[in-house]
């Protein structure tokens, strides 16, 4: 891969930064890795005709034709009958049907926002339950007229089910389950005492099965207003059922709906019975796209149910919910409401992403007929399933952190396949991105087919895998090199003693100090730098006299540690400045490494005391003069034989000069001899100490 060379001088002193040794955990390679092995990372993608199975491979399958659907908001339900695919939408409470490979309108069913539910009758007709004044009409599907064929008395009819020349129709809120017979006749076959039955399906045994919410609690009907409750799940909805004759189906959530949702569920606490699990369920994580208005957010999971209640977790979403099931030739397929994602259970119970798009909510599946099909929401579109189109995957859109060039791109495939790349700068792909560009192939290099990336330099990137046609391969284990275009360190802060960049020190008042202070033989600098790009770092520290040209070293070696001690007391007094050099040579080249540094404000060094000057008593005023030789006066003291410490003002006001007169009032004292202390400090923290002697007659 080829580096970018930098155009900047490096002085000496970098230059020994940068080719600084460093311990074996340091980060030595600029150069990273973009790893797609695991369905955690495929996922992130979008597939066109592309299974993502959970084992974390790539597979071939069928592609998905899109027709948008005027004047709707959603297919919530389908079915196949007499050669034709007919849709119950929302929210005008529609009935569709697509025939010849068109779509139309077929009837406005009156009362209705959404058709929620089919099921065949007997003689081509077909019902369709509805929301929200729990109608069900008769569709002949011969003829194409639609008929009321009976009103229940519940607003929502959630299910359909026909068996043994009866209609059974699964309702809420009241959760009521009604048989219905051929006359159009409704009785109550069973009263959960539910908010809704919001599922039924014929599921093992030919048995009848309702799931319930908000308890979602799965139901065996086993006669009129009999029941054994088969599976409690610790969810608020049942949404879907479906069953491969041996085993019973179920969507599973745990949601919490918006206002404007048709749903109205009461409130609930720590739901009891089987968890749905969502840690292992391979969630990336990434933006999450919200549906609009009406939609919900939670969890949800697909489980297996045996006969007698043994259930096995098959799939999650930790922020998602499952709308409909599908079995189709002993193959199970669940419609996801949050990514818009038809997910296929395969014969071993791995899971695997058949179809992602753009919609964000897959409401309806009829994948079992000659028309396979499936409908979304938040924009009503149906997807035919099958013919010819292009086989592709898109990977998610990878964030390197920083602009970065990109180099070889390999990937393991049992077959023939093509790479393409694009970049960017937004988070989100657009127009502003680079065009697809095709990988040069490399060969082959251990098992791996490679390519050379040819897209231009960008922080985001993509890769597509696209499949010839007839080509089988499966794909897994794709590596993205790049290598980001190196960042300076970023500095924060340098303090050198009491001294720190960026802040003024305030004094506090000399005289506070112990009479024996002394400035200190050593300062202590310490200083925070980062680097954007995780680079371990390495420290430079230099001084000079203020005026100076020259810079001095502290220290022989390199540091990578944050702080150090200056010794000083082999300087001579003046103003002095401090320089950190903060280089990330020891991961970079020499040509890609950057370095930065600061300089800290002027730190005073001063190791003579003051002196007093023409100290005399005269009566009860003592007064004087102070001087320093390099630092200013900040303070001064008085004592009475060696007790309490007494602050004295200069006679100008301010400690603000290298010489201070001061005068003062002695306190009344007891006749005898006295001591008497003054005591100065200079602005290094040297103090020095004078006595007379007191008579006091």
């Amino acid at each position: 891969m080829t580096r970018n060379a930098m155009t900047s001088l490096l002085t000496p002193l970098v230059m020994g930064l940068l080719l600084l040794t460093f311990s074996p955990a340091a980060h030595a390679g600029t150069t990273r890795v973009w790893v797609n092995q695991t369905f955690k990372d495929f996922d992130a993608g979008t597939p066109s005709g592309v299974l993502v199975t959970s084992a974390g491979r790539l597979v071939r399958s069928e592609t998905a034709k899109r027709t948008g659907l005027k004047g709707i908001s959603m297919v919530f339900s389908m079915i196949e009958a007499g050669g034709n695919l007919y849709l119950g939408t929302g929210n005008k409470g529609e009935v569709w049907v697509v025939k010849g490979g068109r779509a139309r309108k077929l009837a406005k069913l009156k009362g209705a926002v959404i058709v929620t539910s089919f099921a065949k009758g007997p003689a081509g007709t077909i019902y369709a339950g509805t929301l929200p004044e729990g109608r069900i009409y008769a569709i002949s599907t011969a003829t194409g007229t639609v008929k009321p064929f009976v009103q229940v008395k519940a607003k929502h009819v959630w299910g359909l089910v026909y068996q043994k020349a009866t209609l059974f129709a699964a309702t809420g809120p009241g959760g009521q389950l009604f048989a219905i017979n051929r006359a159009g006749r409704a009785r109550v076959y069973w009263d959960s005492k539910e908010t809704h039955l919001q599922s039924i399906a014929v599921g093992p045994e030919g048995a009848l099965y309702v799931g319930t919410a908000p308890k979602a609690i799965v139901y065996r009907v086993l006669g009129p207003r009999r029941v054994r409750a088969l599976h409690d799940f610790a969810g608020n909805e049942i949404r879907a059922l479906a069953s491969d004759g041996k085993r019973l189906f179920v969507a599973v959530n745990k949601i919490k709906p918006d206002r404007s949702s048709l749903m109205r569920f009461p409130s609930w606490n720590k739901p009891k019975g089987t968890k749905i699990k969502t840690k292992t369920s391979g969630r990336p994580k990434r933006k999450l796209r919200l549906p609009r208005l009406g939609a919900k957010l939670g969890s949800g999971g697909i489980f297996a149910v045996d006969v007698n209640g043994s259930a096995t977790q098959l799939h999650s979403v930790k922020k998602g919910y499952f709308t409909a099931l599908e079995v189709v030739r002993g193959r199970l397929f669940a419609a996801e409401g949050t990514r818009g994602r038809v997910i296929s259970i395969l014969p071993d119970d791995s899971a695997a992403t058949a179809h992602d798009v753009k919609e964000r909510q897959v409401l309806a599946l009829s994948l079992g007929g000659k028309i396979r099909a499936f409908g979304t929401g938040d924009g009503a579109a149906l997807y035919r399933v099958g013919g010819r189109g292009k086989t592709f995957y898109t990977s998610g859109a990878y964030d390197t952190t920083n602009v970065s060039r990109f180099g070889v791109i390999s990937f393991r495939a049992s077959g023939r396949v093509t790479m393409q790349t694009r970049t960017g700068n937004t988070a989100e792909p657009n127009a502003a991105w680079s065009p697809w560009k095709a990988v040069t192939p490399k060969g082959n290099l251990g098992g791996f087919g490679r390519g050379l990336v040819r897209s231009p330099a960008g922080r985001y990137v993509q890769y597509r895998v696209n499949w010839p046609g007839g080509s089988k391969a499966v794909v897994h284990h794709v590596r993205l090199h790049f290598t980001a275009i190196n960042r300076a360190p970023r500095w924060t802060h340098l303090k050198v003693g009491d001294a720190s960049t960026g802040k003024t020190p305030v004094h506090k008042a000399g005289w506070l100090k112990k009479a024996t202070s002394v400035a200190p033989k050593e300062l202590k600098i310490s200083w925070k730098v980062s680097d954007p790009d995780g680079d371990p770092l390495a420290y430079r520290v230099v001084y000079r006299a203020v005026g100076d040209v020259r810079w001095r070293k502290i220290g022989d070696k390199p540091l990578t540690t944050t702080s150090l001690k200056w010794r000083t007391d082999n300087l001579p007094d003046g103003w002095y400045e401090v320089r950190v050099t903060a280089t990330d040579g020891r991961a970079n080249s020499v040509t890609r490494a950057k370095s930065r540094h600061r300089i800290s404000v002027p730190v005073l060094v001063d190791h003579n005391k003051p002196s007093f000057v023409g100290l005399r008593v005269r009566g009860t005023i003592a007064a004087g003069l102070v001087r320093d030789s390099f630092s200013r006066i900040t303070g001064i003291a008085y004592s009475i034989d060696g007790k309490n410490w007494f602050g004295v003002d200069a006679v100008d006001g301010n400690f603000d000069q290298e010489a201070e007169r001061f005068s003062f009032r002695l306190p009344k004292l007891q006749p005898g001899v006295h001591t008497l202390l003054v005591r100065a400090y200079d602005a290094a923290g040297n103090a020095q100490v004078v006595k007379r002697s007191l008579r006091i007659r």
